[in-house]
């Protein structure tokens, strides 16, 4: 559960504020091209959903 909580406090990347789900990483598990920033990794296929 303490997993949960910590992927709503915020991260630093790059600089930047990000949410704690985002991910630097493209969806691919590594950096990509077309992801140069990351994503947010919201985990909805793995059964945890944003309400």
């Amino acid at each position: 559960m303490s997993y949960l909580v910590r992927l709503t406090e915020p991260v630093r990347a790059d600089g930047e504020l990000l949410p704690g789900w985002w991910s630097s990483d493209g969806p691919e598990l590594w950096p990509s091209r077309a992801w140069p920033g990351g994503h947010g990794n919201f985990g909805l296929a793995h059964g945890i959903t944003v309400v």
